[in-house]
């Protein structure tokens, strides 16, 4: 998890700049997209909250209340994210009265049940540093938080993490102020750099020991184009691999492991004629699992809404995007 974190925030540099939203990020715990910080400023974007339905197949929409809310600072770089979650549903009988016209019986009353939902609301708070990187994110689960934190070298790469659960200990809950803190783990990195298009990413242990490598390699543009990851004691290796079509847009990306079961992972994107993303696909050994078709503004160039389709869970995700300015 912690490799595809550090890889998530390398990429989000690195991908596509026309793109307002930028998916592809799967592995992420609080956030199935990147958001283009440049496009998200040069909008005077504020705030992109995602209203979400969900239909499955044979069966009516059903409208749960489910949004994901994104808020942004004026640099266009993500300070805050939070979304609701079912935390339980529960069947209450409703009963409807008689129905009388001119004092007459049209309608007898009855009863029906309905499901309704208990809901938690999940957040993250981002904080960056001089140089716009980011150097730590607070997830509140509604009782701990648990906060990562992040030092960088003088090139922009992550040199360690720190990850701790903690408390807050002000009444105000929408102030924090630490009370505990415990942490949980330390992961220290070192890179060594054998050419302009490659470099070796090192990951320490508590002794300061290696105990995985990760070779990262970049097309001319500074694109990744191949991440392959080792380990020493063991003969674990998983490899992602990056696609990009002549406009140096992402494509495909590509994940193998020997973990367990020998797997493959595999994201592919289309374009529509502005170069805008239109179709996303994912599969896993070569086996679709999920569609996903965006619907783009014709005027403003963003996405209004986008639609995915879960073939294995026979349910469809509808997805409407509002922003704020």
């Amino acid at each position: 998890m912690i490799t595809r974190l550090l890889f998530i925030l390398f990429f989000i540099n690195l991908t596509c700049r026309a793109q307002l939203l930028i998916p592809g990020n799967s592995g992420n715990s609080d956030n199935s997209f990147s958001f283009n910080a440049d496009e998200i400023k040069k909008r005077k974007i504020k705030t992109i909250i995602f209203e979400i339905v969900d239909k499955q197949d044979f069966k009516i929409v059903e409208d749960k209340d489910l949004s994901k809310h994104y808020e942004f600072d004026a640099e266009g770089r993500l300070k805050r994210s939070y979304y609701t979650v079912i935390k339980k549903i529960i069947q209450k009988e409703f009963h409807t009265a008689p129905v009388y016209r001119r004092g007459r019986l049209v309608g007898g009353g009855g009863t029906y049940s309905k499901n309704v939902y208990e809901f938690d609301t999940l957040s993250t708070n981002y904080f960056y540093d001089d140089k716009g990187n980011l150097m730590g994110k607070r997830f509140n689960d509604g009782t701990f938080y648990n906060a990562t934190y992040y030092k960088y070298d003088s090139v922009g790469h992550v040199i360690s993490l720190l990850s701790c659960k903690e408390t807050n200990a002000n009444a105000d809950k929408s102030v924090f102020t630490l009370g505990m803190q415990q942490i949980n783990f330390e992961e220290k990195y070192k890179y060594i750099y054998s050419s302009p298009k490659q470099y070796k990413q090192q990951y320490l242990n508590d002794e300061n020991r290696v105990f995985k490598e990760v070779i990262v390699t970049f097309n001319a543009t500074k694109k990744p184009i191949q991440y392959n990851e080792s380990y020493v004691a063991t003969w674990i290796n998983q490899i992602t691999d990056f696609t990009y079509n002549h406009h140096d847009f992402l494509i495909e990306k590509k994940y193998t492991s020997n973990a367990s079961d020998k797997i493959e992972l595999k994201e592919t994107y289309e374009y529509d004629a502005n170069n805008l993303l239109n179709t996303e696909k994912h599969y896993k050994n070569s086996v679709l699992q999920t569609e996903t078709g965006y619907v783009n503004d014709a005027d403003t160039k963003i996405p209004n809404s986008f639609v995915t389709r879960d073939y294995i869970n026979k349910t469809m995700q509808i997805v409407r995007v509002i922003y704020g300015y």
